[in-house]
């Protein structure tokens, strides 16, 4: 018989999942099905024990293909059969490309589970035996074909079978040249060894586990080592029917220890020739850390090479100041594999200091990081000699640099003349230093107006050899322009050199032409100044100590009439009115005035002017005042505009109907008209120079903000709807925000113009909740009046094969529930319309008529509320009905389940009692075996005031919600009980939302459901 294949049915109807499983086993015996209702459900059921996974393909939470997704996430080719009621060909296009293994439409039928048995046993069949068979060809592959092995398969008299591809090529053949030739005469074995490989292979073929290790040639003139085996092959019965010949090539390991053992003499006395040590150290077990130093480091470090140094004990041999350097970087080596390469001191056991470099390097052998190994050398002779040069270089380097001066030697026994350069040298020319330079090279920096002049004195010095000085300008290489001073002379005892320094003089050359310039600039400022003053319009004059006027600029002459000749013989304040005269007087003493006064024209008339008065000295150390007027006659008649302007302006913003507001690039409200005040803030604040953070919540504000970002960065208008808080409520705006530039067309804040548009959203979101809720309902009457039809249907069939009252009584069943489902339709259809008789209502009369109304058994009502509301009395009555059946039938911890007493969202009439054993709908119209209790024992329902009095509340003392269920209680078909329709607390908050109320879900004190409206207006 066939393994057992695990299936697992996914169908949210849960009578037709059971239906189904009835079915399949009773058609398969090697088939047991897991059934499941919901898509998480199955997922939750799903496991590696599962062989073959079954769907329906519309279901509540997610659809069949969206399931096979998550499915196949988890297992990749585990057999997927959609099956499913929503029969079309885009379902079953869209089924087969995703992938799914196969699709079958329910037909009503009972030969389907037949077929459904077959397509899912051939499925798991096929996946079971491809996995097998891959299995088995990797076992095979992986041991055959390894290409650092030699793998052929004999026959029991030495025929070879077959070889891989390794050994083909060793022995240079192709494959038809070796399959069937004795193993011994292959070309692969050295000549005169036939005779000993026949032998193995004999002793092999009698049941001998030989070992094989040889020498010997191919046809090239290599030489190879190999080393392997001859293993027999037995079946079942325990005959050999087989030979498998193996073999490792050991050619290079034998080199290797050959060529070690060389290397090691080679290196031990070339540690010795050059004062060299070395050292390895294996990491693959430590810390600690075993390190083989070589007899050169002994030797290096002054001890006796028998004895014994732990690696993290060579820190001692260090100097120290130069160990926790040296510790660092060889923990680095060991730790991380990093290198290094350094120089640092050893202390050898007599006190004698040496310098050593010091290499280290990780070692991969097979890829892995496992050693480490480093040599040092003694490099003390050669530091003494650096650091005498340095000492003498230093000295030389700094007597240059103190007296800005370069030195160099000029070759001169023969073309191409090379010159030597100190350092100094190379950075008075901005160069880096090189080995030598020749004067066509030292040309090039000199400047062009000098060049042609320097070559000729070059040339000459060359040629006669007398000393010689010169001054002219380069341009270093770094494009700085120096001038330079070279004396030259030739050595009493040598006539092939020239020797000269060269001194940098660009700063007492700047210093000379600077002052030089400094006096030119002196004489031109003088005649600039005289200019500026006569060409400017504004009027000036210089008054000395008495109030003579001692200096003026024609603008002066021109307005006031008066020719150089008069105005030398003039008081300044002859130029002003009589009545303003002492007020000048006063700003000339005291200067740093600014004043707007009236300048007397040649025509004897006053002309607006703001003068400023300033105390100045002049370089004798006299003190005068000098006086700058400006004609403001246009500015006057500006600023007159201007202000009528602003007053039309400020009509038309306290007129207008919209809010209009002027921001900086902060987001600080500049100006804001009346509109504005009334309707956001209610006059009470002052909004100028607040942000939007300091009048709205939160993210109103960072929203609004960041609009108001998008206007200044862009420099483009936008246009936002924005709903507020204001102190008559939310609001919803239509706000047009604009750029506001400067002068130079930078964006310095935005104008903003923001119009009501509540009515209009209002209505919008109105229209919107209206095509949601024929959605819904379009949703539901295609889903949960299939479910109980489906269900009929299938007790229908059973009824036919076996004709017994329980068929009948389901079936009945099942029309009620779709009646029920009918009637809370269109229940859940009117409540959701505007209310318009709109009353008065006593809450505590509404609760009690709404109790008489419902069979409430053992409960108990209390109200703690008075007062009215307005509401519509048929409607209110509704909503308690519901609220109070909710409590009373699923609030009882003794009624039901934990899982099942949060919540009833089901019909809004009385439901009946179930007996015992009877099949019920569920939400979802599925059929499944329960009781239900319709009356709770005990439990107590309160009406009372919400503390805030916005509202009340209905709550009840039972098992109450769970946090988890509370986002989903209201949906329309949500349910928790058996028979309910999930439309009593759909209907609820129907009613609710029609009167502008806000139902939220809560717990009661004693830990029980509770319902508060908020929003619940009075008669006023």
């Amino acid at each position: 018989m066939a393994d057992n294949i695990r299936v697992l049915h996914v169908d949210d109807a849960e009578g037709f999942a059971e239906m189904t499983a009835e079915y399949l086993e009773r058609v398969a015996d090697d088939l047991t099905v897991v059934t499941a209702t919901s898509p998480d459900d199955g997922l939750d059921r799903l496991d590696d024990s599962i062989d073959c996974v079954v769907s329906d393909y519309e279901m509540p939470e997610r659809n069949g293909l969206e399931l096979f997704d998550a499915v196949r996430d988890r297992y990749p080719d585990l057999p997927f059969v959609l099956f499913t009621g929503k029969g079309s060909e885009a379902v079953a296009s869209e089924a087969i490309t995703a992938g799914v293994t196969d699709y079958l439409q329910k037909d009503g039928g009972t030969e389907q589970y037949t077929i459904l048995a077959n397509r899912v046993r051939n499925a798991v069949e096929r996946r079971r035996a491809r996995r097998e068979r891959e299995r088995s060809e990797r076992r095979f592959e992986a041991v055959f074909e390894d290409p650092q092995t030699l793998v052929g398969v004999l026959n029991p008299d030495g025929t070879v079978r077959k070889a891989n591809q390794t050994a083909l090529e060793a022995v240079d053949a192709p494959r038809e040249a070796v399959v069937g030739q004795p193993f011994w005469e292959l070309s692969w074995w050295p000549e005169g060894h036939s005779t000993e490989v026949e032998e193995w292979v004999e002793r092999a073929a009698d049941g001998e586990y030989v070992e094989v290790d040889i020498d010997h040639t191919t046809a090239g003139p290599a030489q190879f080592s190999y080393h392997g085996y001859i293993r027999p092959v037995r079946d079942d019965e325990g005959d050999i029917v087989s030979l498998v010949a193996s073999g490792h090539d050991v050619t290079a390991k034998r080199e290797r220890a050959e060529t070690l053992e060389r290397t090691r003499d080679l290196l031990a006395q070339t540690e010795q020739l050059a004062s060299v040590g070395g050292w390895e150290i294996d990491v693959s077990d430590g810390p600690p850390y075993e390190g083989t130093p070589t007899a050169g480091f002994y030797r290096l470090h002054g001890l006796d090479p028998d004895e014994q140094i732990p690696v993290e004990q060579t820190g001692e041999l260090l100097h120290p100041d130069d160990r926790e350097r040296v510790e660092d970087a060889l923990s680095a080596l060991l730790t991380e594999g990093e290198p290094f390469d350094l120089e640092a001191r050893i202390v050898t056991p007599d006190g004698e200091t040496r310098w050593v470099r010091s290499i280290g390097v990780p070692v991969e052998e097979g890829g892995e990081f496992d050693k480490c190994r480093g040599a040092m050398v003694d490099i003390t002779d050669q530091k003494r000699q650096e650091a005498e040069l340095e000492r003498k270089t230093d000295l030389l380097r700094h007597a240059q640099q103190i007296a800005d001066v370069g030195g160099w030697e000029l070759d001169i026994a023969e073309p191409p003349y090379e010159a030597t350069w100190t350092d100094q040298l190379f950075e008075i020319f901005g160069i880096p230093p090189r080995d030598a330079m020749t004067p066509d090279e030292v040309l090039s920096f000199v400047h062009p107006d000098d060049r042609d002049r320097v070559a000729a004195e070059t040339e000459r010095l060359i040629e006669e050899g007398e000393g010689l000085t010169q001054e002219y300008r380069i341009v270093t290489g770094e494009g700085e322009e120096r001038w330079l001073r070279v004396i030259s002379e030739q050595p009493d005892d040598r006539t092939d050199i020239i020797r000269g320094a060269t001194l940098d003089i660009t700063e007492q050359k700047q210093a000379t032409q600077a002052l030089r310039e400094r006096e030119r600039t002196l004489s031109r400022y003088k005649e600039f100044t005289d200019d500026i003053f006569d060409a400017v319009d504004d009027v000036f004059f210089l008054l000395d100590e008495r109030g003579r006027v001692r200096r003026w600029n024609e603008s002066l002459e021109r307005v006031t009439g008066y020719d150089s000749e008069e105005l030398a013989s003039m008081d300044g304040v002859a130029f002003f009115r009589p009545e303003d005269r002492e007020t000048i007087r006063e700003a000339c003493r005291a200067g740093d005035t600014t004043m707007g006064v009236p300048l007397v024209d040649d025509g004897g008339d006053p002309v607006p002017y703001e003068f400023v008065f300033s105390r100045v000295e002049t370089p004798e150390g006299e003190r005068r005042t000098a006086a700058i007027g400006r004609d403001i006659s246009a500015r006057k008649e500006r600023e007159e505009v201007l202000a009528r302007t602003n007053r039309q302006l400020q009509t038309i913003l306290e007129t207008t109907t919209a809010l209009v507001f002027l921001k900086d690039s902060d987001g600080r409200y500049q100006r804001i008209n009346e509109r504005f005040r009334e309707v956001l803030v209610d006059g009470a604040m002052d909004v100028v120079g607040k942000t939007d953070a300091e009048l709205f919540p939160d993210e109103i504000a960072r929203q609004i903000r960041a609009d108001d970002r998008e206007v200044i960065e862009t420099g483009e208008s936008i246009e936002r709807e924005e709903e507020v808080p204001t102190p008559h409520g939310m609001r919803t705006f239509l706000t047009l925000k604009n750029p506001i530039y400067d002068a130079e067309g930078n964006v310095t804040g935005l104008c903003g113009v923001a119009t009501d548009i509540t009515e209009r959203a209002e209505y919008k979101a109105h229209v919107e909740r209206q095509k949601e809720r024929l959605d819904e309902f379009a949703s539901i009457v295609s889903h949960d009046l299939r479910n109980p039809l489906d269900v009929a249907r299938g007790r229908l069939r059973l009824a036919k094969e076996d004709p017994s009252a329980e068929h009948l009584e389901a079936i009945e069943r099942s029309l009620d529930r779709m009646q029920e489902l009918i009637d809370d339709l269109l229940a859940l259809a009117r409540q959701g319309e505007a209310v318009t008789d709109v009353q008065p209502i006593t809450v505590e009369n509404a609760v009690e008529q709404a109790w008489r109304s419902v069979r409430t058994g053992d409960a108990t009502l209390e109200t703690d509320i008075e007062g009215t509301v307005m509401a519509d009395p048929t409607r209110l009555q509704q909503l308690f009905e519901n609220l109070v059946r909710n409590s009373v039938e699923h609030g009882s911890a003794n009624s039901r389940s934990a899982a099942d007493d949060s919540v009833e969202h089901g019909s809004t009439a009385p439901p009946p009692e179930p007996e015992d054993g009877d099949l019920t709908p569920d939400s979802n119209g599925s059929m499944v075996s329960g009781t239900s209790q319709t009356a709770a024992g005990g439990i107590t329902v309160t009406v009372g005031a919400l503390d805030d009095g916005t509202g009340f509340y209905l709550e009840d003392d039972g098992s109450g919600i769970p946090d988890d269920e509370r986002e989903k209680v209201f949906r329309s078909g949500y349910s928790t009980a058996e028979s309910g329709t999930g439309f009593g607390l759909a209907i609820v908050r129907e009613i609710a939302e029609a009167h502008d109320w806000a139902v939220t879900v809560a717990e009661s004190a004693s830990g029980g459901a509770r319902f508060e409206f908020h929003g619940v207006d009075g008669p006023d």
